[in-house]
């Protein structure tokens, strides 16, 4: 939490790694997980079970060598309040797709985009 203490609500982190290969799990009573996983490329997804909160940075992405002890640290969670400039980027992001989507061209440019 914000404070520094575990969520009383669950949380749950995926590591993802190459080939969208998934380790995880829910995070303990005491705000830790620990994973066994094998080499490779990993990045970091949180699911917050609380509509309050969100996850408050990016997850760290990193490399994991072979029979590699890592301690990730602390992932702290925001109250979803405090997500002013990301709901600002998302206004700005959802006009520019509508001006986009106006325009003779602008659904190809969409889709591919998608794509």
């Amino acid at each position: 939490m914000p404070d520094g203490t575990p969520p009383p609500f669950p949380v749950f982190v995926t590591f993802v790694g190459v080939g969208r290969k998934n380790f995880g799990g829910k995070v303990s009573e005491n705000g830790e997980l620990k994973i066994t996983m094998p080499q490779g490329r990993y990045y970091t997804e949180l699911l917050v079970i609380n509509t309050d909160y969100v996850q408050g940075e990016d997850g760290p992405s990193f490399f994991l060598e072979a029979n590699e002890e890592r301690d990730l640290g602390v992932i702290r969670l925001k109250p979803k309040s405090e997500m002013t400039s990301q709901s600002l980027e998302d206004k700005s992001l959802e006009e520019n797709i509508l001006a986009e989507a106006e325009s003779a061209k602008g659904i190809g440019k969409i889709l591919v985009l998608i794509l």
